[in-house]
């Protein structure tokens, strides 16, 4: 089984029949996610533990498509290895865009070779 720690960089799932939905945030081309089905920490509190909220927030005055924040399924139930993205951080007021979504599926695509990286709902 794929663990994380509460907070961390990601890395590509590992292991067959996983099914979980964890949070994310985009800073730049850097990834961090929480564990698995954790959908209780909040957006800014994973900045703060990974020590990227002052970029964060210079991100947000300067560049603010270098940001993104969201809920993240993975799937590699049934022989499919999917990853799906969805939602937003109204906390960080970190909102979905196209290109900020476009952007974060590629990165998410360039970090998880194997994968179909797609946009997702809730």
């Amino acid at each position: 089984m794929v663990y994380f720690a509460i907070m961390t960089r990601y890395e590509a799932p590992k292991g067959e029949d996983l099914l979980y939905q964890c949070k994310f945030l985009r800073v730049g081309d850097d990834l961090f996610v929480t564990e698995p089905d954790n959908l209780d920490t909040r957006h800014d509190a994973l900045a703060m533990q990974d020590g990227v909220s002052d970029q964060v927030k210079a991100f947000q005055r300067s560049e603010p498509d270098s940001l993104d924040a969201g809920v993240l399924k993975v799937s590699t139930a049934y022989g499919e290895h999917k990853l799906s993205i969805c939602g937003e951080s109204s906390r960080l007021c970190v909102y979905e865009t196209p290109v900020v979504r476009q952007k974060t599926m590629e990165v998410f695509e360039t970090q998880s070779p194997g994968f179909t990286i797609e946009k997702g709902s809730i």
